[in-house]
């Protein structure tokens, strides 16, 4: 068997993996159903009881209920977002500390001055000749200010040129 084939078989009949969807473990999307689930059941509840209640008292009591719920909901519901928003921050700050730690070993194209930058085909944006975000690109060029105006490249925003 070459080795074509017995790389093909491996890649297409190896279990595949298993991956989450998003920056929420099990456990949290679990307590957000739970959490958003139980809060319907309050609402409804409150609903029911509030129509069939005759007095006022009552009814409020029934309302107390429901804004409870609410507000339970809207705090589970903020915490979990806020919860995804700290963990793609953190993920997008390792990534970014693992651009500048790498080096490609392609040669980055050195700027001789200060008015010049450096960019690629198909880039919207010139950097600097030791940004970050260039370490995997290749064909890279260098750029002089009158390049840049007549092509509408617009600065990096991580190296600020």
């Amino acid at each position: 068997m070459s080795a074509d084939l017995a790389t093909w078989v491996e890649e297409h009949t190896s279990p595949p993996l298993v991956r989450r969807q998003g920056p929420w473990s099990e456990l949290l999307v679990a307590r957000l159903v739970i959490v958003n689930a139980a809060a319907l059941v309050a609402l409804l509840a409150s609903w029911f009881q509030t129509a069939a209640a005759n007095d006022v008292s009552d009814r409020l009591a029934w309302l107390n209920v429901s804004v409870a719920a609410i507000v339970v909901v809207g705090l589970t519901n903020g915490m979990w977002v806020l919860g995804g928003r700290r963990k793609l921050g953190q993920a997008r700050a390792a990534l970014l500390d693992e651009l500048t730690r790498t080096r490609s070993d392609r040669p980055v194209a050195a700027a001789t001055t200060t008015n010049e930058t450096i960019s690629g085909p198909g880039m919207t944006w010139f950097h600097e000749p030791g940004c970050p975000l260039l370490r995997c690109k290749s064909d890279l060029l260098v750029d002089t200010n009158d390049r840049r105006l007549d092509s509408g490249l617009r600065p990096c925003p991580t190296c600020l040129p």
